[in-house]
């Protein structure tokens, strides 16, 4: 499967998205190989767990804005390079 991503507007990518989240740019820049690494969290409100996305190492430590895949809530998603976590927006 191959997916198209928009990069600042103007320019566009071509991702190929192979067997165990291995995506390899096809069209936009010189060809690159990396694994998408997943993490998972657990709703500080309704309490299930669900995995988001990590973003690579060197865009660490990170904080996210997200809703719950669950039950909508809004929490942030903390990524500190060793650990991942969520929290309400209130904590």
């Amino acid at each position: 499967m191959a997916v198209r991503l928009n990069v600042g507007g103007l320019a566009s990518v071509v991702l190929a998205v192979e067997p165990q989240g291995v995506f390899r740019l096809l069209r936009g820049a010189s060809e690159r190989h990396w694994r998408m690494e997943f993490s998972e969290v657990t709703c500080p409100t309704c309490g299930e767990a669900f995995e988001v996305a990590v973003p690579p190492a060197d865009e660490l430590p990170a904080e996210l804005d997200y809703d719950c895949e669950v039950c909508c809530r809004p929490m942030v998603i903390v990524f500190t390079g060793e650990e991942v976590y969520a929290k309400g927006l209130a904590e």
